[in-house]
């Protein structure tokens, strides 16, 4: 059975890869009314942390949008490097700027694309 980080890492990133990747990361759907308006999404998504509120504007694409993937990066925690290889993919690693944890204080990552490196950094923080 594929993992949750070999399914990000193979790629290709998809909408529908997004939306697992949110859920898995806690993050709630509510379906809203049907709705004319383009711009509109018919989802609503939220951080799974009412401090943090609805997400603000189009729907969040984190697998195939570096923006969105960025901002689903926990709060003290920085990308060291970001390195293309030869074969196109994309490592990154990452450090916890707390080193109070006990956890370990650095991701190294590989994925197909800069996005999905990012998700797969964020989804094992």
């Amino acid at each position: 059975m594929i993992t949750r980080r070999e399914k990000l890492q193979a790629g290709p990133g998809s909408r529908e890869l997004s939306d697992e990747f949110l859920l898995a990361m806690g993050w709630k759907a509510e379906i809203r009314a049907k709705t004319h308006h383009p711009r509109v999404t018919d989802t609503l998504w939220h951080p799974n942390d009412v401090l943090h509120g609805f997400w603000e504007g189009a729907q969040p694409n984190p697998t195939l949008d570096t923006d969105d993937a960025l901002a689903l990066v926990p709060d003290g925690w920085r990308i060291e490097y970001i390195q293309q290889n030869q074969d196109g993919s994309f490592e990154l690693l990452l450090t916890d700027d707390l080193p109070s944890r006990t956890h370990n204080p650095q991701k190294v990552v590989k994925a197909l694309t800069l996005p999905l490196a990012i998700c797969v950094a964020a989804l094992e923080i």
